[in-house]
């Protein structure tokens, strides 16, 4: 779990309301927030959580490998739980008018199988090990669809 990232002794960092807060809305959302996002949620759940203090924790996190940074272009960082597992393993669709980064993991056994042979070429055609990938899908979410 991605809390074991950043506390405990291994990570030299103590728990805190604001981290405990912070790690468990990036753990329980679909997409990936913003620092902005984050606060808002917090203070809407009647959570004091400073700006300041979210911006301060969110480094932290992100030293300590416990959260991902993820940039789509607009200037505009956002934060998810950090791939620790294998079952953690995930894709991103990003809307390109709204932005929002929205986080899947139900694959099929084509998309599956699809990568498995990516994977495979690329390191016949390049030598490399495939460890990971990052797989981002840009186009316009259903809410900004029904705007247009």
């Amino acid at each position: 779990m991605a809390k074991e990232g950043l506390e405990g002794s291994e990570s030299g960092y103590r728990s805190t309301e604001a981290r405990r807060l912070i790690i468990g809305l990036l753990s329980s959302s679909d997409e990936s927030l913003t620092a902005d996002q984050i606060h808002d949620r917090l203070r809407k759940a009647h959570r004091k959580v400073g700006l300041a203090t979210v911006y301060r924790t969110l480094k932290l996190m992100r030293n300590s490998r416990a959260i991902e940074r993820i940039d789509v272009g607009d200037g505009t960082a956002r934060y998810e739980t950090a791939e620790l597992r294998p079952e953690d393993h995930h894709h991103h669709l990003i809307c390109r008018s709204c932005h929002r980064v929205r986080r899947y993991a139900q694959f099929s056994e084509e998309e599956l199988d699809l990568m498995k042979r990516t994977e495979h070429s690329l390191e016949g055609r390049f030598g490399y090990q495939i460890t990971g990938h990052r797989i981002y899908f840009e186009g316009i979410c259903p809410e900004c669809q029904a705007k247009q």
